[in-house]
């Protein structure tokens, strides 16, 4: 988006699109990343619960037991700094400059929301391979 905004397209180009476009696009995305984030809390207290339970004893032994409460901050917190962040887009300066930073702020968010999202789902993934291993055997 920066790359495409600043050298390809031009930042007139951002600008216009901001001017036209802020408040369709961003309140969109403050409804996602705010769902998303409220996926990733709901399925952290439920692995946690879990764990504390006893019922994933498998998960516990395992060798990524320990990245595992990193691994869901980790996706919190970028989710909740992508959600602050489209809620920072909304509000309109008298700087196109300063538009233009906080999208590209944005944007950054976004692509760590994508990678964080993504190991969130690897590890989801992982542990259900465990347990599912365990009750197969």
């Amino acid at each position: 988006l920066v790359v495409i905004s600043e050298i390809v397209l031009g930042p007139d180009r951002l600008d216009r699109y901001l001017a036209a476009n802020r408040f369709t696009v961003f309140p969109a995305m403050v409804g996602a990343y705010s769902a998303l984030l409220g996926l990733v809390i709901a399925a952290s207290a439920l692995v946690l619960d879990r764990l504390a339970e006893g019922r994933l004893k498998l998960v516990q032994e395992s060798r990524h037991i320990d990245s595992l409460s990193g691994i869901f901050r980790s996706a919190m917190v970028c989710l909740g700094a992508a959600t602050l962040a489209s809620l920072i887009v909304l509000v309109p300066t008298s700087s196109a400059g300063v538009d233009r930073g906080v999208v590209y702020l944005w944007a950054v968010f976004t692509f760590m929301v994508v990678a964080r999202l993504a190991r969130v789902i690897w590890m989801v993934g992982h542990m259900m391979n465990i347990v599912a291993t365990q009750e197969g055997a």
